[in-house]
């Protein structure tokens, strides 16, 4: 049981602030579990992601997931990594702020975990992933629906990795070796806020903001809601604090930066911790925005355009 680790150089050169997606010929069996980097995607989930594999012998393609079709059990997991919090990647470069810049999100990786079927022929092919998910508008940021994922498929049959993971309780003599879910590294159900990018241009900084969400009739424990910011590098240097409370229906977030140094793609949240259904309806319903000076200042336009807002609920596939 092994899982490939395909493309561990793309881990490099993403985290060093070059491109999101590239392609690197790999090799290994049917049934062998696999990893696919596929670039930093916002919204990629199972349900809008289709998997085929195309031999270049001309044989019949395979398809390896379409939830639409009901092939599904190959598609073990779609995870987003991070750099290190110690590392270079993550305190001294730049150039990866600049990726926060073009995606107004987190500086992850989503890595696909794919079991391969017994049904792909052995040679020479190349994954081909078609995805709805967004990816930055930049030229040199290339889709994963234009990339094309070099795959050399050996003789022989593997088998799916399990993920072992050793457990001792306190009262134990013996240790347990135990099947890992590695589904549990992906995303839980959520709603994610993200402010407006499409045309945002002079970047203005700020020193406090409060966005507030109304959620009509939410129910449940605030104790059990989380409200979680996206994690940006070092090299974003604001300095960012968060803060929120939940009153009646309006859940307000707050931001500040002792600096005066907030941009605004950091206010993007998830919100999580309570069923989906109780933030149905949810919409931003105020932006307030300060100078270093404590002065309320205007928005971008289309910043302040609160319909320009995206919320989107996630559910556990990530649909």
């Amino acid at each position: 049981m092994r899982i490939y680790p395909i493309y561990i150089v793309l881990l490099v050169i993403w985290f060093s602030g070059c491109t999101t997606v590239n392609t690197f010929p790999i090799t290994a069996r049917r049934g062998d579990t696999i990893t696919v980097p596929v670039g930093s995607p916002d919204s990629m989930s199972k349900a809008n992601t289709v998997i085929t594999y195309v031999p270049d012998d001309g044989s019949p393609s395979v398809v390896l997931h379409d939830t639409v079709a009901g092939t599904t059990g190959n598609f073990r997991a779609l995870i987003n990594l991070y750099p290190e919090k110690t590392s270079a990647a993550w305190l001294d470069n730049f150039e990866i702020q600049n990726m926060a810049d073009a995606t107004v999100h987190g500086v992850w990786l989503t890595v696909i975990l794919l079991d391969l079927p017994m049904t792909v022929p052995t040679g020479q092919g190349e994954l081909q992933i078609n995805s709805s998910a967004v990816y930055p508008g930049n030229s040199f940021i290339p889709h994963i629906n234009n990339t094309p994922v070099r795959l050399e498929i050996l003789s022989g049959d593997g088998s799916p990795n399990t993920f072992d993971f050793y457990k001792k309780n306190f009262f134990q003599t013996a240790i347990d070796i135990l099947p890992g879910n590695i589904a549990e590294l992906e995303s839980k159900p959520r709603l994610i806020v993200s402010p407006p990018r499409s045309s945002i241009t002079s970047n203005p900084k700020y020193a406090a903001a409060e966005l507030v969400i109304n959620i009509p009739g939410i129910t449940g424990s605030s104790n059990s809601l989380k409200v979680i910011a996206d994690e940006l590098p070092e090299s974003v240097i604001s300095r960012r604090q968060m803060d929120w409370k939940l009153k009646g229906d309006n859940l307000s977030i707050y931001f500040l930066s002792s600096q005066g140094l907030l941009e605004y793609m950091e206010m993007r949240i998830s919100v999580l911790g309570l069923p989906l259904a109780s933030f149905s309806g949810a919409t931003v319903s105020s932006l307030s925005l300060y100078d270093i000076n404590g002065n309320l200042v205007a928005p971008p336009t289309e910043l302040g355009d609160l319909l320009s807002w995206k919320i989107e609920q996630y559910d556990v596939n990530g649909s």
